[in-house]
């Protein structure tokens, strides 16, 4: 593996963990082009599309076989033409280890839902739902819903950029 030249960063906490002032870290090719390449990628690059969303009205019932039927673990919940929330396969699961009937309607039990452009920049995405610990994030575009950006497409993304460059 080829590497770069050694990279110097300040760590501020490096001398209460017993480290020198700086902390030399090498960076791989690879992974120099990876953070080249991933500036360029967008939430349109990865994001799931041909979603159904389902009615804030519908059941935990109607979700869970409107899930089970797409193959799908997240589904956009909408009031009208209005994205309200997001009601995924976990939450459904929660909800029913509460003791709530599958009669529930899907605005007792949704998360809201985290709106992003699809030109949104992927690692600006990726790293706010890290930090916020979201597993999805509803893609928009000039107001609508054009699909759903998830965890497994990051880590989709992932792949992509760790794996060698084709020669």
């Amino acid at each position: 593996m080829t590497t770069s030249p050694v990279v110097t960063k300040k760590s501020p906490t490096s001398a209460a963990n017993g480290l020198a002032e700086s902390e030399a870290v090498t960076v791989s090719a690879t992974h120099q082009r990876a953070i080249s390449r991933s500036s360029r990628l967008t939430v349109r690059d990865y994001m799931s599309t041909g979603v159904q969303p389902i009615a804030s009205n519908s059941t935990m019932a109607d979700a869970h076989l409107l899930i089970r039927s797409r193959h799908v673990r997240h589904l956009p919940v909408v009031d009208g033409t209005k994205i309200v929330g997001v009601v995924s396969l976990h939450d459904l699961h929660f909800a029913e280890s509460r003791g709530l009937s599958p009669a529930t309607p899907i605005a007792d039990v949704k998360d809201l839902a985290e709106l992003v452009s699809a030109d949104a920049p992927l690692d600006v995405v990726a790293r706010d739902m890290a930090a916020r610990k979201h597993a999805v994030v509803v893609v928009m575009e000039r107001g609508c819903m054009i699909g759903i950006f998830t965890t497994v497409d990051a880590l989709r993304a992932l792949a992509d950029l760790a794996a060698p460059e084709a020669k």
